[in-house]
């Protein structure tokens, strides 16, 4: 276990070194796509040059223009532009092999849409993209070739494909059009970013010990009280694809589950990841925690959560447990319908979307189910109290009958059934 840490953590420091002994730009892996078109093949010439994070490092800590590392000038006469228009995270895995070892380790795709107005898309020179686990800041600078104005008033979208993140970590992404705001104050406002969360997973070790791989996780609160929360996949070798989606909710249990989904990954998909959505929320404070449903539970030689231990093959108790941080969710409008629904992807490439609404009643609505329970409640116990009534006059006037029949009745005629169906007392007693 030792030599296996140490070497996962030669290869993540291996990989920042490389990307601090740059200092000076490096060619653009940035791809661009246009909007809408029918060709599914990255647009040349756009972006120019990539600057890594020990170069872009300087401006991110106040966004002062002159921090900007050399090639990448602005001038004061440079407006900044409108944010990207959306930002949207795809979990991913990389295969990577060292000193003869295969290791699975956490990625993540960026995939993000240019500024709606076609005067910001003109004039973007480019973009910032920044990353963080809240204690190192991590970012990309992307410089756009500005003369290429006829491809940037274009409706383009742009992928970075993240290879490597650091394991059970929570992230926070970040992408800014370039120019940027004035001043790290300003920068700090939602209106110049976009933004998404990811929790990352673990990594693995030649496919072995299923039982300690655990899933990346992003979540994306929307509007109206919903929460879409993004699964990945575990590598196939492991054969894990149902999951249980716990919503965990501030105000009603810090431990256990408020609402649960269960998703399913479809047989022979080929997508990375799964989508589940939380809908119709109240206001309050949420976090996700995901781990793997095992089929074969506790069952030896059959279960899918199992790690080599010195006895042997062990089947754990759980397995694939990723909890999120907590976010703040704005509630709902009023609605009065309660609907749980699921939509598998359209292709094999899609990831299956189930959607939960847990709706609640207005307060008008709740009056007036009070009124009418309380009225039907006040019938009912109206209703019993004459049948009662009626029964204990009865019952009155038969025990009166019936003191009257043994005041004047035969001892013989006691020991048969008298005429108000009572029997007589056994023999021996």
């Amino acid at each position: 276990m030792a030599v296996w840490m140490f070497s996962y953590c030669l290869l993540i420091l291996s990989s920042l070194c490389i990307e601090f002994a740059f200092a000076a730009s490096v060619p653009c892996t940035l791809k661009v796509f246009e909007e809408h078109s029918t060709n599914n093949q990255p647009i040349e010439g756009v972006c120019l040059e990539e600057f890594e994070t020990p170069d872009c490092q300087p401006f991110l800590r106040q966004f002062n223009r002159s921090d900007l590392p050399k090639g990448f000038s602005l001038t004061d006469d440079d407006d900044s532009v409108e944010k990207p228009e959306t930002l949207t995270l795809s979990l991913r895995q990389t295969i990577h092999r060292y000193d003869e070892i295969e290791y699975v380790i956490p990625a993540v795709l960026f995939d993000w849409r240019a500024p709606v107005s076609s005067l910001s898309r003109k004039n973007t020179k480019g973009f910032l993209m920044i990353w963080t686990n809240g204690t190192i800041d991590r970012c990309r600078l992307f410089k756009f070739n500005s003369s290429r104005t006829d491809l940037l008033s274009k409706e383009l979208h742009f992928q970075y494909y993240l290879r490597f993140l650091e394991a059970n970590q929570n992230f926070t992404m970040k992408v800014y059009s370039l120019p940027p705001p004035d001043n790290l104050k300003e920068s700090q406002k939602v209106s110049t970013f976009v933004s998404e969360t990811l929790t990352s997973g673990s990594y693995t070790r030649n496919y072995s010990n299923p039982a300690d791989w655990k899933p990346s996780v992003s979540y994306h609160v929307l509007k109206e009280g919903a929460i879409q929360v993004k699964i990945g996949h575990s590598p196939p070798q492991f054969n894990f694809t149902k999951f249980e989606v716990m919503l965990v909710k501030s105000s009603f249990n810090l431990v256990n589950a408020f609402k649960t989904l269960f998703y399913i990954k479809p047989p022979g998909s080929q997508s990375s990841e799964g989508v589940v959505t939380f809908t119709d929320l109240e206001t309050d404070k949420y976090k996700i925690v995901v781990h793997v449903n095992d089929t074969f539970h506790r069952i030896d030689g059959k279960c899918l959560c199992w790690r080599m231990e010195t006895k042997g093959r062990y089947c754990s108790w759980s397995c694939g447990n990723t909890g999120t941080a907590w976010m703040n969710v704005t509630g709902a409008a009023n609605t009065n319908s309660k609907t749980t629904e699921s939509t598998a992807g359209k292709n094999d490439n899609s990831p299956t979307n189930i959607t939960m609404k847990v709706t609640s009643k207005s307060d008008e609505d709740v009056k007036k189910t009070g009124l009418i329970i309380g009225l039907s409640v006040t019938a009912v116990a109206v209703f019993f109290a004459a049948v009662a009534l009626v029964g204990f006059r009865r019952l009155k006037l038969k025990g009166k009958d019936l003191l009257s029949f043994m005041r004047y009745a035969s001892p013989k005629s006691l020991e048969s059934k008298n005429k108000f169906g009572l029997e007589a007392t056994p023999k021996g007693i």
